[in-house]
């Protein structure tokens, strides 16, 4: 028999010894949570290959690293540049090709370059149809061009100003009649800002798309539902957004009294003889159709057709040669083989640049975005979309223009591809010397340093989840240059040196970006060629929010152990139980709430792993809407806990470990309800 005096000797060993875990515990929580511990956490947890498809098809489709600041053109003529000889530009091609479709398994592609209106090369690589070992033909390939569509909704609005029906700078209310966007800024959404991306719009990608056009949604009944809300004054911020250009297309229908498909099909497609062009895959033959593919697990597989909600931004279906037609006529005036197209004067509004983030950097025209390689300028446009990626760029200055397109949407050949061509064809006209590391920028580059979010991203809805993924870090070097990193490191860390106040120029001297700051001086923002980037608080990367879920949930189990050991060693001792009718109530909240909030996170991160995340732009998918129902309760498990913890409290309930123990618990029960809040998981 144990006697009296080593059984309570025993007891405040224990007791010590779980107070002091739980006072560690708490202190190491308290370290976590500082902003400066939270900073120097460690690398971005990368995330599934498939989770990059939702936010990189609704929300950053088309946008491309740039590859050279905005330099002004040199007087020298540019048609002194570029490929004339079509064999010689098919001998430089063809390794590229041969080699990069091996490097990234694209299974077909199709290249075509005019010049001084008239096509110089075309040619198909690879197949449109592994199974059926089509072979990919310029002439007769139908691709899927994704957002490249979107020149040819700016074209049909340019169209419509021309005629005087619509005004680039009037609020687009006026054109609205089923709906009205909320006028919660005191400056109006207008055309020109739809057409510049600066409508200043949240982003969506759930619900985008239909499994097929049986189920697609009318596009003024789909926006009348589902346009994101205003999140910024217009005009303020780039920030790409598809649904501000299928608005553009909406107001092209209730303008014209026509489907936008029918008013493009007749006053752009008709006019250029663009034949095998639509926005409509109806009537697009199976055996023309290019077949998409992606890359999972290693091997090549076809994905489904998608029927997009938002057609103007995404619906176009073209072939190579018809996409030839276009680029003619927006290099030559607005005339294609004596068919107009626009006038030359609203055609050259149209390329000019009606908008940047800083004047240091390339901006947007009405459609196309800037673009600078070795200093000419090029605009132009990608698409990609789940199984498709493509490129329409022109170089003004040289009259030259090339369309690219892929049944599987691979940026990173369309980037290693754009760098050899000019490097090839359109070399610096001037020698510049890379810019040399300022010593002085030392001293301050830490305060550049962090984790920045990707603009567009979702900020009212679970998509916001998609940041985590879609983060850049950015690192201050000893030798007082930055290193940026893409998300997933995606592609290779680049090196930038300080140019100016607030500016930094990439180590090889292809690109420039700047800081913004706030009134504080804090900085806010990270300024690409591509768009800008915002800085996130320390609470918002992904190593502090990832940290955080593990140690919630470690809190969570810690009962399994704590209680079962409490009473044993109570039984052991012969110490009192918990007979306390609150207090067992206590406990089977926190328990109830515990484990509601691991079945959740492990079932979403299980589910979410095992599924096709591009299921997403259909909607919900199931089994996520039926985890969706778990986090309300979790929520009201929290805040009955919190009720039981401030009873215990207020009337001396339980030992003081007790009570010091739940009030553990409780404190982690509400940070991860704030963590459901943050992340929109749970609506109470």
């Amino acid at each position: 028999m144990i006697s009296e005096s080593v059984r309570n000797l025993f007891w405040r060993i224990y007791r010590f010894f779980v107070v002091a875990a739980a006072v560690a515990a708490f202190l190491a929580l308290a370290a976590f949570f500082a902003p400066g511990a939270a900073r120097g956490a460690g690398k971005v947890a990368p995330p599934a290959q498939a989770g990059a498809g939702v936010t990189a098809a609704a929300g950053s489709a088309g946008l491309r690293p740039a590859n050279g600041p905005a330099k002004p053109a040199c007087a020298r003529r540019g048609r002194r540049f570029g490929p004339r000889d079509p064999k010689e530009l098919g001998a430089f091609l063809d390794p590229i090709f041969s080699n990069g479709m091996a490097q990234w398994h694209i299974p077909g592609a199709v290249f075509l370059l005019v010049r001084d209106g008239r096509v110089v090369f075309a040619k198909g690589y690879g197949y449109s149809d592994l199974s059926q070992k089509t072979a990919v033909e310029p002439d007769t390939t139908v691709f899927r061009a994704g957002s490249v569509s979107k020149l040819f909704t700016a074209t049909a609005v340019l169209d419509l100003v021309e005629r005087g029906q619509l005004d680039l700078h009037t609020d687009v209310n006026r054109y609205l009649q089923t709906f009205q966007l909320p006028e919660n800024f005191s400056k109006p959404v207008t055309l020109a800002n739809l057409l510049t991306h600066t409508g200043g719009f949240d982003d969506r990608a759930i619900g985008i798309a239909a499994r097929n056009p049986r189920e697609r949604v009318p596009l003024g009944e789909y926006l009348a539902r589902s346009m994101p809300p205003r999140v910024r004054p217009p005009g303020e911020l780039y920030s790409y957004s598809s649904h501000g250009i299928a608005l553009a297309g909406y107001i092209v229908e209730t303008v014209s009294h026509e489907p936008f498909e029918e008013f493009v099909e007749t006053y752009i497609l008709e006019p250029l003889a663009m034949r095998h062009s639509s926005f409509s895959l109806e009537g697009v033959p199976a055996t023309k159709l290019a077949r998409g593919y992606i890359v999972r697990n290693g091997a090549v597989e076809p994905v489904p057709y998608d029927a997009f909600n938002i057609g103007p931004a995404v619906g176009l279906n073209s072939t190579a040669s018809d996409m030839a037609h276009f680029m003619i006529a927006n290099l030559e005036g607005g005339v294609y083989q004596g068919r107009r197209l626009l006038p030359e004067p609203t055609l050259r509004e149209m390329q000019r640049q009606q908008y940047t983030d800083d004047p240091r950097l390339p901006g947007r025209t009405f459609g196309y975005y800037e673009k600078y390689f070795n200093g000419w300028r090029a605009i132009g446009h990608g698409g990609n979309i789940r199984g498709f990626g493509s490129l329409l760029l022109l170089v003004p200055e040289a009259h030259l223009g090339i369309f690219l397109s892929m049944n599987l949407d691979e940026p990173r050949f369309e980037d290693e591809f754009l760098h050899n061509f000019f490097d090839h064809y359109f070399p610096p006209r001037e020698a510049v010397d890379p810019p040399a590391p300022n010593p002085a920028f030392r001293a301050q580059a830490r305060k550049f340093e962090g984790s920045y979010r990707i603009n567009p991203y979702t900020r009212t809805s679970l998509e916001k989840l998609a940041t985590l993924y879609w983060q850049y870090r950015l690192k201050a070097l000893p030798d007082g240059t930055l290193e940026l990193h893409s998300p997933r490191d995606y592609t290779p860390p680049t090196r930038w040196v300080e140019v100016g106040p607030l500016e930094i120029e990439r180590a090889d001297g292809e690109d420039r970006a700047v800081f913004r700051r706030d009134g504080s001086g804090r900085i806010t923002a990270l300024l690409l060629s591509t768009g800008g980037l915002e800085k996130l608080a320390w609470y918002e990367t992904t190593a502090f929010q990832v940290r955080l879920v593990k140690i919630l949930l470690l809190i969570f189990l810690s009962f399994l152990v704590v209680w079962p050991l409490e009473f044993a060693l109570r039984r052991l001792f012969r110490r009192p139980m918990v007979s306390s009718w609150s207090r067992r109530l206590a406990r089977l909240a926190a328990i109830a709430t515990g484990v509601s909030a691991v079945v959740f996170i492990v079932g979403f991160v299980r589910t979410a792993r095992a599924m096709d995340l591009w299921d997403f732009t259909y909607g919900v998918p199931a089994p996520i809407q039926r985890l969706l129902v778990i986090p309300p309760f979790t929520a009201l498990g929290a805040f009955g806990m919190l009720v039981f913890d401030v009873r215990a409290w207020r009337k001396v309930e339980g030992t003081a470990f007790d009570r010091l123990y739940y009030t553990f618990l409780t404190a982690a029960a509400i940070g991860f309800v704030w963590f459901l809040g943050f992340w929109n998981l749970v609506k109470v």
